[in-house]
This record gives structure tokens, C-alpha cells and sequence, in this order.
């Protein structure tokens, strides 16, 4: 992806908010549960759960096991592992 084709809109998205930059960054390369995800970023399973929806309405992450209750994994979509490459740029740049 290069600065031209970048998706701007969805990188200052993530980085509007605190939450959903952790969140974001803590999917990078591995599946979580939304209460993995809440153990390590210190947020709350419920303010987690919203972000992630959030994050599944703008395409960026996906559940990989969405028939079930318990236990869902979400992972980085392939828009969203673009994004993430864009990022690490971007924090490599300062």
C-alpha cells in the first residue's frame, strides 16, 4: 500500500480513539478472544466488545467463529492487515 492508495480514513479511525488503537494493535498476527483482549489492554469486556463491532462495521476486523457464544475469535481482516502494515509505517516514520 503506498501514501497514495492509503485508506486515511479508517487509519485515523483507529487512531481517534485509544481503545481501538490497543485493541487494534493487539489483534496484529493473532486471533483473541474479546476477554484476552480485555486482560491485556486493562479495558473493560463489555467497552471491548463495542469496539470490536465497531471495528467489524469498518471492515478492519473480522470473528472467525461468529456461531458461537463463548469464546469467538476475531482476527485482523485483510483490510485491516493492510492497515496495520500502514500503521507500522507511520510509527516507524517518528
Amino acid at each position: 500500500m503506498t501514501d497514495e492508495g492509503a485508506d486515511w480514513e479508517s487509519i485515523g479511525f483507529i487512531l481517534a480513539s485509544e481503545y481501538r488503537r490497543k485493541i487494534f494493535f493487539h489483534l496484529d498476527e493473532k486471533y483473541s478472544t474479546p476477554t484476552d483482549i480485555a486482560l491485556a489492554t486493562g479495558f473493560r469486556p463489555g467497552h471491548v466488545s463495542d469496539v470490536l463491532m465497531d471495528l467489524r462495521k469498518k471492515g478492519l476486523v473480522e470473528c472467525k467463529n461468529p456461531n458461537i457464544k463463548k469464546g469467538r475469535l476475531y482476527a485482523h481482516t485483510n483490510k485491516g492487515k493492510e492497515i496495520m502494515a500502514m500503521l507500522k509505517k507511520i510509527k516507524n516514520k517518528s
